[in-house]
């Protein structure tokens, strides 16, 4: 009668070669399911290099939250998301990026993701729209474009309504927190209220 060599270890499995032999004890291979994930927050442009092995990424892209008019008039539209998946990269390749900013006045709101040395359509979260002042209208949110998604960001409410919404953040409310939006890509309410940042978000 044949019998096992030892009891294995913590965390081993018992492992047979389907010939004939004992089975044995073995650790496991185990990959991680999890993508890795590279989030860009800081308004500006930059470059994403494709890393070495990688022919597919999938891109998000948000775009910052306009802002409210002064006084009590219309919020500002939140930003549009994009979101968008890559195949046939070259490692070592760039994509060009900018990330919008969340708007106070007349920054540039628009998130985008675009060729840099790989050649690619142009991915955009839109352009969330501050609406002018006096004006008791919200502005228009980012109508996103380029994705294999794309959301368009909440218009701003009325008459010193809350700023647009988007997927990734909340509009600002008037007379609460300075109506200033939260989180990714919502608009200021009106009031002055200022939108929120955008985001970008690589995964392969």
């Amino acid at each position: 009668v044949q019998s096992l060599a030892g009891v294995g270890t913590s965390g081993q499995v018992l492992t047979s070669n389907g010939a004939g032999a004992l089975p044995t004890f073995q650790t496991p291979t185990v990959s991680s399911p999890i993508a890795t994930t590279v989030y860009k927050t800081t308004a500006g442009s930059g470059t994403f290099t494709i890393p070495s092995g990688i022919t597919t990424v999938k891109v998000t892209v948000v775009s910052g939250g306009a802002g409210g008019a002064r006084s009590a008039d219309g919020g500002g539209g939140g930003g549009g998301v994009a979101i968008k998946t890559l195949t046939g990269l070259t490692p070592g390749n760039t994509l060009a990026y900018y990330v919008g900013y969340g708007q106070t006045n007349t920054e540039n709101n628009e998130s985008t993701v675009s060729s840099g040395t790989q050649s690619i359509t142009t991915i955009s979260g839109g352009v969330g729209i501050r609406p002018a002042d006096n004006s008791s209208g919200g502005g228009a949110g980012g109508t996103a474009s380029g994705g294999d998604l794309n959301i368009p960001g909440q218009k701003g409410g009325d008459n010193g309504g809350p700023g647009g919404n988007s997927l990734f953040g909340w509009g600002g409310v008037y007379g609460y927190s300075s109506g200033n939006a939260t989180g990714y890509g919502g608009g200021g309410a009106g009031g002055n209220g200022h939108g929120s940042g955008g985001l970008i978000i690589f995964e392969y």
